[in-house]
């Protein structure tokens, strides 16, 4: 059994590529009946593409072939989760335009993207699903080459369970031939007992067989390895963003402060110079003190607004 993304969920559907071989390991073909109503072709490398619903406790499975038959039910353990990934496609080249496909228990929800790949972070983005449901188009970098673990999370920091990982394979300017496609998995998986689980399926040249291997590699939980580089420029880009936003904001606060600073200068001293000789002088001496006292107290709160900010601007 290959589930599609390497899990299957109890909350949502999910593809599942069922692989019929003999006591030899070779592939057998034939038709393959799910739960006594759905019937799919399984073909001449033995595989066969079933969609499991939603909250399942088990399957039941019948082969039939040309020599001879094979049923029995499979359990399944309960895997909730409270977002789900999909890709459009799982054998990409650098620079493709991708759809992602998300899925939430919550009927309206913000989803967190990011993507990684063996050099460090490539990509971040969010969406918000609609009745559960939400399609984002993702544009992958150019120049990235090697296995892509696209994350998406309900945490807009990565705390928490709630996320659900795709892996793809990127081959440069193509997508990756079935050839590249496992030199990529060997690259990931180096332990012979998972080699020797998969059989024979890196010896066939068919990209389901490439897939399903990709169904059984892992994605690395938390901050992914080698990639903490990769972290580290997102951070600093956004930390960048924030000094720039940061020093625009205080120059529109600077130049409001100094233009609100002349229109009470002028109103101060216009309303002065309306008055009777006698009296203009003192009244000057008011408005010159008025501006002063406007004058510190919008400095001030310029001041003060830089003092908070200084640790961000530094």
């Amino acid at each position: 059994f290959f589930p599609a993304g390497g899990k299957l969920s109890s909350t949502f559907s999910s593809g599942l590529l069922v692989r019929v071989i003999d006591r030899q390991g070779r592939p057998l073909a034939g038709e393959l009946s799910i739960d006594e109503s759905k019937t799919k072709k399984v073909d001449s490398h033995g595989f066969a593409e079933v969609v499991v619903t939603e909250k399942p406790s088990g399957l039941k499975l019948s082969f039939i072939g040309q020599t001879g038959g094979l049923a029995g039910a499979v359990s399944l353990k309960r895997a909730p989760t409270q977002v789900d990934i999909a890709t459009s496609a799982q054998l990409v080249a650098a620079g493709d335009r991708l759809m992602v496909h998300l899925r939430t228990l919550s009927a309206s929800a913000r989803v967190y993207l990011d993507a990684w790949w063996q050099k460090g972070w490539c990509y971040s983005g969010q969406t918000k699903t609609e009745n559960g449901q939400a399609n984002l188009e993702v544009q992958l970098p150019a120049g990235i080459e090697g296995p892509l673990v696209i994350r998406a999370r309900l945490d807009p920091f990565g705390q928490g369970q709630a996320q659900s990982d795709a892996m793809l394979l990127v081959g440069g300017r193509q997508a990756p031939s079935v050839a590249q496609g496992f030199d990529f998995l060997r690259q990931l998986e180096t332990s012979t007992n998972f080699w020797a689980e998969i059989g024979s399926l890196d010896s066939g040249s068919r990209p389901i067989g490439l897939l399903a291997v990709l169904s059984r590699v892992t994605a690395p939980e938390g901050v992914l390895p080698l990639l903490a580089d990769g972290q580290e420029a997102e951070e600093l880009s956004v930390a960048k963003h924030k000094q720039a936003m940061i020093r625009f904001g205080l120059w529109v606060v600077g130049l409001l402060s100094g233009l609100v600073f002349l229109i009470v200068g002028v109103m101060l001293i216009s309303a002065s110079l309306k008055t009777d000789r006698k009296q203009r002088k003192q009244r000057l001496i008011t408005a010159c003190i008025c501006l002063a006292v406007c004058g510190l107290v919008l400095a001030g709160g310029w001041v003060c607004l830089y003092w908070v900010t200084r640790g961000i601007l530094e």
